[in-house]
């Protein structure tokens, strides 16, 4: 009895390629890929977690947000939308966030 050998199965890797950023606002160069997000703050930093997707105005900001693994509402650490910038980013008035 003879077996045909049979083609090895071809895997899809195409979910492991990168995908390519379009810049859609030169203002904004920096984005999410899990949300629409977008930001131009080099020290901004975005929570991509499930269900959050907040902009903070530093590292240190989105630190705080991150109890126990878990975010917390950035408005119940005392935070609040900051003003004057092109996009949501929260973070302490008082601080300086420039």
């Amino acid at each position: 009895m003879t077996i045909a050998p049979t083609r090895p199965q071809q895997l899809d890797l195409t979910a492991f390629i990168p995908r390519q950023r379009t810049v859609s606002d030169p203002a904004r160069p920096h984005g999410c890929g899990g949300c629409p997000a977008r930001w131009s703050g080099t020290r901004t930093s975005h929570c991509g977690a499930a269900g959050c997707h907040v902009s903070f105005a530093g590292v240190s900001l989105f630190d705080r947000h991150r109890v126990n693994g878990h975010c917390v509402p950035p408005a119940r650490l005392g935070m609040s939308l900051l003003p004057g910038r092109p996009y949501p980013c929260w973070g302490y008035p008082t601080e300086e966030t420039a």
